[in-house]
Order: C-alpha cells, then structure tokens, then sequence
C-alpha cells in the first residue's frame, strides 16, 4: 500500500463511491483534484470528539499519578478539552461511501435532484491515485455509542474515524490529511485541495435517476475536455420493472 491505511488488513478491492453534484465534479476534473474539508466544518460537532469512557479512563489515569507521585491536585480541572478544537481546525476530511452497489440514500443525501454524479472507484484505486508525498491516511470510519464505547487513541487521526452509531447508513471511508502548520491562522478556514490522478481513481461514472438526455452530454463532455476517457452510465435505479 502507499499510504497509511486504518486498519490495515482493510481489503483493497473494496468498492467506494463518492456522490456530488455538478459544481463539485466540474471542480473536482479541472482542478484535478480532491477538496478535503477542515473538520470543524463539518455539520456534526462531534467529529473528533471522544467519548464518556475516554473521560473516565483518562480521570483514572490522573487520580493513579496523584497517588503515586507528588502532584497538583487541580490538574485535571486543568486539562484540555478533549474535543481538541485546534486538532479539529488542522485535520482535512474527503469522504466516500463504501458499497458494492448505488445507494438511493447517497443520491438523496448528497447530490441535487436529477443533476447528481456518483463516483465509482476501489479502495487500492484512491490510494493509488494520490501521489506518495503527500502524507494522508485512508481509514474506515467506526460508528459506537458514544455513552458506552471509548474511541481509540492510538493516533491523531482515530478521533476522526469514528462517529456516533446513528450515522451508520453512511458506510464511511475517508482520506485524512493534517496540516502541521505552526500558526493556526494561516490555515484556509474551509479546508485544503489534494492533487489526484483522476484515471487512476475514476473506474466508472453514474449520473443520478432519471436524469435528462441534456445531463449525460455535459458530463460526457465536461469529461472530454478534460481528457478523461472515463465511461458514463445511467444509474441502475432507472431499471423498468418486469411486470406479469
């Protein structure tokens, strides 16, 4: 593998997809490449949050170096929330939705009505599609209960993988980039670009249902001028049912 991945044994053949409307896909092939968002920007404010019981292990921990060593009895009034706003402002999220077939949800979700594109890809295809200097980690996203199940601390990067158990119909990927810039202000306050390979990471294109004949020429073209060659379907969801 290139870049990091979390876990590790996560099968690289796996489909993803990535749902958009135009403005996002037009932006996405000129530019080539991939808009990561900052995470405070995220509607739920939990991301990159932890949970009841990192709270509890962690007062735990305080009171064992209290007992065993000389200490401030105030320090863990002292301590940092454990949201970890500047860590939220440095971390860029792209988000993909892992599934071996169109999700009605996804269209609904994420793209205007019979103007939408989904993305179709591979886990091994994203990775590959982003170049290995930059430092990015590509991890699935854990959906708990945030009242009984801690979040893994192992690194920066598992606060943002995971989310609370009511957001499980979005089947998470996600590409991770951190900024380790010094000073917080000179960051972009929406998030940063990530240049892609964009014949690497696109293996098919669907168009939203029932969209117009108009719609799949612009996309058709848009791609053209461009010089992707990348095959456009209509989505599986305008199937005609067989009826009896």
């Amino acid at each position: 593998m290139v870049h990091q991945m979390i876990p590790e044994n996560i099968d690289g053949d796996t489909m993803v997809w990535r749902y958009v409307d135009f403005a996002k896909f037009y932006s996405m092939i000129t530019s080539k490449s991939l808009f990561l968002c900052r995470a405070d920007n995220f509607p739920d404010e939990f991301e990159g949050s932890y949970s009841d019981k990192n709270l509890i292990q962690r007062s735990g921990l305080d009171r064992m170096r209290c007992d065993t060593a000389p200490c401030d009895r105030g320090i863990q009034s002292r301590r940092p929330r454990y949201s970890n706003e500047e860590l939220r402002k440095r971390m860029n999220i792209c988000c993909f939705h892992l599934s071996d077939h169109e999700s009605t949800a996804m269209w609904e979700l994420y793209t205007i009505e019979k103007q939408g594109i989904a993305i179709q890809s591979t886990i091994n295809r994203l990775n590959k599609s982003i170049d290995e200097s930059f430092d990015i980690v590509i991890g699935k996203v854990n959906y708990v209960d945030y009242r009984e199940e801690k979040i893994a601390e192992i690194s920066e990067f598992h606060p943002f993988l995971s989310k609370r158990i009511f957001f499980r119909h979005e089947k998470e990927l996600r590409v991770l980039l951190l900024h380790n810039q010094t000073e917080i202000k000179n960051l972009n306050q929406f998030g940063t670009t990530l240049p892609i390979n964009l014949d690497s990471l696109i293996e098919r294109i669907y168009i939203s249902p029932k969209s117009s004949t108009w719609f799949r020429e612009l996309i058709e073209h848009s791609l053209e001028a461009n010089d992707l060659g990348c095959s456009v379907h209509q989505s599986n969801l305008d199937m005609k049912p067989i009826r009896v």
